[in-house]
């Protein structure tokens, strides 16, 4: 693995800098911790809309697309550099379901009416996207989906209900999983992969509160929502291979996860020095293992990416980094929370919260990253039926 930049790929993270520094808003906080969550709050989505369409221009939306598809042609670090500064910045503007998930899904498995159809809106920052895959009963064995779609001449009628599903309340599409053969031998065979519009008539969506008091969750009902059979992604009945590949480009996504940390420990950094207590041997300590932390989660994260750049298998590196990085967060929040003491407690609203609470809200975000995107216990599995291949229990 090399562990450098080159020169064009440090002259385009530069590029990125200068162009948030001058979009971004002065003086305005952005609460963009967490990607599902976060960005779908309403001061927050207006801006993202505008800015997805400036990237959009820029062409960075899709830097590592294909040329024929309207991309760039670039390699996959360019995305990453892109994804890096972003997160660090806490900027709006970047749809990771479109962008980093539907989109190579498409180009992979889609036909080319649904590459036509779809990718450009996207490269354009136009469209934004949900992912319909956990329900009540179904998260981490996703195999076990009961949403049911039923073939109808040249429709599907779903039924069903999807949760935790990000953004489905504002979002245009929404790329799910449902079980279109009932009687197939095995729970992961007969599954479907579709694209519905959000607007199709028989969608109920009901934000839920998290823990921050956000509303970018939601609970989705599918009662008899019909739709073309052009909207199948891949082959009927085979919406686990579909389903599997999408989740490996969802967990690629640590580049930016570990930028948002070392954004937080630069922010605390700031503050301790300025309040003389850095001097202090304690929290030089918590200070040094932290950084230990989010520099080992970059480089576990880079070399998936590193990987990925050069066209070869991510294979089990994309869940190590996964696991390291989710609970590399934590960690990390929990160690900067204490650090803070009693105004660690302190949320936004307050008056006397330090660093305007965001440390705080980081913290509380935090809970969810060893669960979003494939918890600990499945990356656990993963590597140890595939690396270490150990028998299943």
């Amino acid at each position: 693995m090399e562990f450098t930049f080159t020169q064009e790929e440090e002259a385009f993270r530069q590029e990125v800098r200068k162009f948030l520094d001058k979009e971004m808003p002065q003086g305005l906080i952005i609460p963009v911790v967490n990607l599902a969550e976060d960005l779908y709050q309403d001061e927050v989505w207006e801006l993202h809309k505008v800015m997805a369409r400036k990237l959009g221009k820029k062409g960075w939306l899709s830097l590592d697309w294909p040329r024929e598809y309207g991309g760039q042609g670039l390699s996959a670090m360019y995305s990453a550099i892109f994804q890096e500064e972003m997160r660090y910045c806490g900027a709006p503007g970047w749809d990771p379901q479109g962008v980093s998930m539907v989109a190579p899904l498409l180009i992979h498995f889609g036909t080319e009416e649904q590459k036509r159809k779809h990718l450009p809106p996207i490269a354009r920052g136009e469209v934004f996207w949900c992912e319909g895959y956990s329900e009540p009963q179904v998260g981490s064995d996703l195999a076990s989906v009961q949403t049911v779609a039923v073939e109808d001449r040249d429709n599907f009628v779903i039924h069903g209900q999807k949760l935790w599903t990000s953004g489905a309340h504002v979002t245009d599409w929404c790329q799910l999983l449902a079980r279109t053969n009932p009687t197939a031998p095995k729970k992961h065979q007969g599954l479907t992969h579709f694209l519905v519009d959000m607007k199709t008539p028989g969608i109920d969506v009901r934000p839920i509160a998290d823990i921050c008091n956000g509303r970018g969750l939601c609970e989705v009902f599918f009662d008899n929502v019909r739709i073309s059979k052009e909207n199948v992604v891949g082959q009927k009945d085979h919406g686990w291979e579909t389903a599997l590949t999408l989740l490996s480009f969802e967990r690629g996504l640590d580049v930016g996860s570990t930028a948002l940390m070392r954004a937080f420990f630069d922010l605390m950094l700031r503050y301790l020095k300025e309040h003389h207590l850095t001097d202090k041997p304690a929290v030089r300590q918590n200070l040094a293992n932290v950084f230990i932390e989010i520099e080992t989660a970059r480089l576990l994260a880079y070399k998936v990416v590193w990987l990925a750049s050069k066209g070869l298998s991510t294979g089990t590196q994309a869940s190590m980094s996964k696991l390291f990085c989710s609970e590399a967060n934590q960690r990390c929040a929990n160690a900067m929370i204490k650090m803070l003491g009693s105004y660690g407690l302190l949320a936004e609203d307050s008056k006397a919260a330090v660093l305007q609470g965001r440390i705080t809200h980081w913290y509380f975000q935090s809970f969810s990253s060893t669960l979003a995107r494939g918890t600990s216990e499945i990356q656990r599995n993963i590597l140890a039926t595939r690396d270490l291949h150990l028998p299943r229990s």
